[in-house]
């Protein structure tokens, strides 16, 4: 008898637990929607505050702990994923514009894994995007600025082709949308 007793508090104390990660797993995806809708609330605002095609400024702070960080989880996981990547604001390219967002990924991704900061540039779902003709044809400029010396300063021109088209299709799901990948953007030395 007591041996079913204690397989019965088991089974009560298993299905607590179960159900308790399910409530945890559902406040995470409703925290991860409420960001979602926080970000493009964000990109509206300053689509109202700027003019047409206003450069987009990400100042990204203190980039040695970001770095450190994210090589410290490579080094544990041996692998890059979503963890090692720092992910922008989402930004409008004007006025009623295209909706946007960078990751950059520290230690790197794909073949610059190790030896370079990648970046990874992708298109949102955007508010204003049954108005706006797809795909999107238009070159991106990226700038890396270095904020101690200024004279480091790394460009990269990103032009729809057709090997990256996909990519600049309209997007439906900001989660799943690929993006552009620039593995090797700017060398660790």
């Amino acid at each position: 008898g007591e041996a079913v007793l204690n397989k019965s508090a088991i089974e009560r104390r298993l299905e607590e637990l179960e159900k308790t990660y399910r409530d945890l797993e559902s406040e995470r995806s409703s925290r991860r929607d409420f960001q979602q809708v926080v970000m493009h609330l964000l990109a509206r605002v300053q689509s109202l505050q700027f003019g047409k095609n206003y450069p987009f400024i990400w100042r990204i702070k203190d980039f040695k702990t970001i770095f450190d960080v994210s090589k410290r989880q490579y080094d544990k996981t041996r692998k890059v994923n979503e963890s090692n990547n720092t992910c922008s604001p989402l930004f409008y390219t004007g006025s009623k514009g295209f909706l946007m967002y960078l990751r950059i990924y520290p230690f790197g991704c794909d073949s610059g894994t190790g030896k370079s900061m990648s970046i990874c540039l992708a298109l949102s779902p955007g508010e204003y995007d049954g108005l706006l003709e797809w795909p999107f044809r238009h070159q991106i400029r990226i700038n890396f600025l270095d904020q101690i010396d200024f004279s480091e300063n790394w460009i990269k021109i990103v032009t729809p082709d057709v090997s990256n088209q996909p990519v600049f299709n309209r997007p439906t799901d900001a989660a799943s949308n690929p993006g552009v990948s620039l593995p090797d953007y700017i060398s660790h030395w």
